[in-house]
């Protein structure tokens, strides 16, 4: 804390104050609400105010800044990694600001360009976990769990290959566009990226059951068990494939 009385010691005291950090996370609560009501075909009274109000939050942000910076200093201010976020955060704004002005008809800007920098003020909402403790230690804990997670991830991988394999060879022949929703030219077993596909589809529970109706098909005018290899499926075999 600085020593001596004066602006440098007000911004420090107010820097380091719980009541204005709990103002800055409300402006970033109120912020996110504003960033939600964006919407398409927004008339151009509603597009101007939630301009405006976005350059009002990118305002409070960068005076929040620049206090930080008085009351810490700069060394001081760049040590924590939040301030820094938090700085990045804001010259984004600054750039998403000054690019809306300059977006005129006469000198156009690329839409990309302000949607990327439009993105940036998503992650302001990250600052909200250095008051959640719960959330941070559960994240903590998802990140400590990443090695048993990928063990997990090629387990069920493994899995997926196999089914995968035992699909193309079962019902690789299938006749297409049968059922309705069922197998076709993108959902088939035939290939084996296309099996995984489909199983990465069931396992959402996403019409499993019309792609098994599909392996189910037996006879005509669905298929043609004259041919070699038949174009039918096998109905029993199918069910236990498909539930197991």
């Amino acid at each position: 804390r600085p020593k001596a009385n004066g602006p440098r010691r007000w911004a420090y005291d107010l820097a380091v104050s719980e009541r204005f950090e709990a103002a800055i996370f409300a402006v970033i609560a109120l912020n996110i609400v504003l960033m939600a009501a964006e919407h398409y075909n927004a008339t151009p009274a509603a597009a101007r105010g939630l301009f405006a109000a976005s350059l009002a939050m990118s305002g409070v942000f960068a005076a929040e800044m620049a206090v930080k910076i008085a009351g810490l200093g700069v060394r001081n201010y760049v040590q924590s990694h939040w301030n820094k976020f938090d700085a990045l955060l804001v010259l984004a704004s600054v750039a998403d600001a000054v690019l809306g002005f300059l977006d005129t008809p006469a000198f156009p800007i690329n839409p990309l360009v302000l949607r990327v920098l439009r993105i940036f003020r998503l992650f302001r909402m990250l600052r909200l976990m250095r008051r959640a403790s719960g959330l941070r230690q559960l994240l903590r804990t998802v990140y400590l769990s990443l090695p048993s997670l990928a063990n997990v991830a090629s387990l069920l991988f493994l899995l997926f290959f196999v089914y995968a394999v035992l699909g193309m060879g079962l019902f690789g022949e299938v006749a297409l566009d049968v059922v309705d929703g069922g197998l076709d030219r993108h959902a088939n077993f035939q290939t084996f990226g296309s099996a995984l596909l489909v199983l990465l589809r069931m396992s959402t529970g996403e019409a499993w059951n019309v792609v098994m109706h599909s392996c189910r098909i037996e006879g005509p005018p669905a298929c043609d068990p004259s041919l070699e290899p038949s174009t039918c499926g096998q109905s029993e075999v199918a069910v236990v494939y498909f539930v197991s």
